[in-house]
């Protein structure tokens, strides 16, 4: 296949520095080598994670997504969630899978991951579920990923656990599933704003199965961004132009009057899905790394599980966007999160083809790629398969499609 440049694919988010770290910003701007961002839509460490590499939109704006760091012994203990759940979390607030009556009747575990969070952002994150959240049963996990200074929250009704190490987000939002006691489960970030009856709103939709999220508003909730986001593929490495081989995402920007239309991909960093349909499709991957590409790889999977994408409009959730990570952020471990996301989810001939585009692979990826077992993480997500590469491709991103020969027929 070609691996030339396909047309307005947007490299990425934040800025790069000859360090090879990225900072995620506000708007993608491409004004220079050091100065790509995004007005991002997605869910992230709690970073700016909705600033990715390959994210665009019709309005020239960046999305992103995310990871984690765990070892291999987790990764093959994945679907031991107690005793994931105790290898990860450390200190005295830490919980264990044994869950209080409390935990047990909650209707929804909310799961809040933050890492060097601002802690007033933090606290008005908290604030907000509390206050329109009154008519359900919830319970609150924050898993603080292993922040410089250990995260305080204030208030009844949280559970917070700290990871002695950073994990990632998508580690972290595994983690808080594992821990959580509730049917239902929902994820969001530590700097969202929300409005009224919100989760409701979408829990009317739980019984589709279907990985649900809301809409991306901004902080204030006065602008919609997208109503989901469609599947982009980037073809190139480019750092100084913030490009990295690999799935990217593009806005849905257009208004939809469907109350859950279904939508290639989440994004908004406010997700919820019913914990059986979770975890039969594997939850967040236990092998990505700090930061990169969470959001393409869940929803690809629910696709490819039966499960499906939702976007609930009617919900009003904002994400706060800002112009730096709190922490650093490689470009290696994004092309880390696309290539085990290809060598787990799709068919041998399909990698091949397309991990061209990664050639050639940096030597840190190498080197981890070396030393990481995929085959059982690989072996549980092929178990769930109901489409083939070919229905995806075909679905999701056709002119790919055309490209590995795997046209419809």
């Amino acid at each position: 296949m070609s691996c030339a440049p396909r047309s307005g694919a947007c490299g990425g988010s934040g800025s790069y520095t000859n360090t090879g770290t990225i900072t995620s910003t506000g708007t993608c701007t491409h004004t220079g080598p050091s100065a790509i961002a995004n007005s991002y839509s997605g869910a992230d460490p709690n970073a700016d994670a909705n600033a990715c590499p390959n994210a665009q939109t019709d309005r020239g704006t960046c999305a992103h997504a995310h990871p984690c760091s765990f070892s291999q012994t987790h990764a093959e203990a994945y679907s031991d969630r107690s005793a994931h759940a105790n290898a990860n979390a450390s200190g005295g607030d830490a919980r264990t899978s044994s869950h209080t009556a409390a935990e047990m009747s909650a209707e929804v575990s909310i799961i809040v991951t933050s890492r060097d969070e601002d802690p007033a952002i933090l606290q008005a994150t908290l604030d907000g579920l509390r206050a329109t959240t009154r008519g359900v049963a919830i319970e609150i996990i924050v898993i603080d990923d292993g922040s410089s200074t250990p995260v305080v929250c204030e208030g009844p009704g949280v559970s917070l656990v700290r990871n002695s190490h950073p994990m990632g987000v998508c580690g972290s939002r595994r983690l808080g599933a594992e821990l959580a006691g509730a049917k239902v489960l929902a994820w969001v970030d530590a700097h969202m704003s929300f409005g009224e009856y919100w989760l409701e709103q979408m829990l009317v939709h739980t019984s589709s199965g279907a990985l649900l999220c809301s809409p991306f508003w901004d902080y204030d909730l006065q602008t919609c961004l997208c109503w989901g986001a469609d599947f982009v593929w980037n073809s190139t490495r480019n750092y100084m132009e913030q490009k990295v081989p690999g799935f990217g995402l593009q806005h849905r920007v257009m208004p939809v009057r469907e109350l859950a239309p279904e939508v290639p991909m989440v994004i908004g960093a406010c997700y919820m899905m019913r914990r059986d349909s979770y975890e039969r499709m594997g939850g967040f991957s236990p092998l990505f790394r700090t930061w990169g590409i969470d959001e393409q790889d869940l929803s690809a999977r629910a696709w490819i599980s039966g499960a499906g994408v939702r976007c609930v409009t009617s919900a009003k959730v904002g994400h706060l966007s800002r112009t730096a990570f709190p922490y650093p952020v490689s470009f290696d471990h994004i092309e880390f999160n696309q290539i085990v996301m290809l060598r787990t989810l799709f068919e041998p001939q399909t990698v091949r083809k397309l991990e061209h585009c990664f050639e050639p692979l940096p030597k840190q990826v190498r080197s981890w790629l070396s030393s990481t077992g995929l085959a059982s993480w690989r072996n549980m997500v092929q178990a769930t398969r109901r489409l083939s590469d070919r229905q995806f491709f075909s679905r999701f991103l056709p002119g790919l499609a055309e490209e590995l020969d795997l046209r419809a027929a």
